[in-house]
């Protein structure tokens, strides 16, 4: 086995491991917080996206879960291309495209948080103003 089929077989288990209680955390801890307990929608749907982005641990949890679970899949395709395709400049193509999609969504998932984050407090500080009035 070379180092590199050793290394990514070995970061693909301790990605995976990291997803497993950011993925626990997600269910007994985010979704109570949304109003959403055991998988039932509340009747009060305001908000909820700028509850889920107010707090720094909320979206520190998210960006690690989004970005574990991004190298998890690019780990896996980068598997699946070496071993079924066996023409060189397919390989290349597949590989460049995986990774190209990977910049795209980790840009697209930086700028989504950052707007969704200023989005929370501006949510926050307009009911706090009306609240207060």
């Amino acid at each position: 086995m070379s180092g590199t089929a050793t290394k990514s077989y070995l970061m693909q288990r301790v990605t995976g491991a990291v997803m497993i209680p950011i993925s626990i955390w997600i269910l007994f801890c985010l979704l109570p917080k949304l109003g959403i307990v055991m998988f039932n929608y509340s009747a009060d749907q305001e908000g909820i996206i700028h509850k889920l982005f107010i707090g720094i641990d909320s979206i520190t949890c998210m960006v690690i879960f989004a970005v574990c679970g991004l190298y998890h899949g690019i780990l896996g395709m980068q598997s699946v291309i070496h071993d079924y395709i066996h023409c060189g400049v397919m390989k290349k193509i597949a590989t460049i495209t995986i990774y190209g999609l990977a910049i795209f969504s980790m840009i697209f998932l930086t700028i989504f948080c950052i707007d969704m984050h200023v989005k929370a407090v501006q949510y926050n500080q307009i009911n706090k103003s009306v609240g207060n009035e």
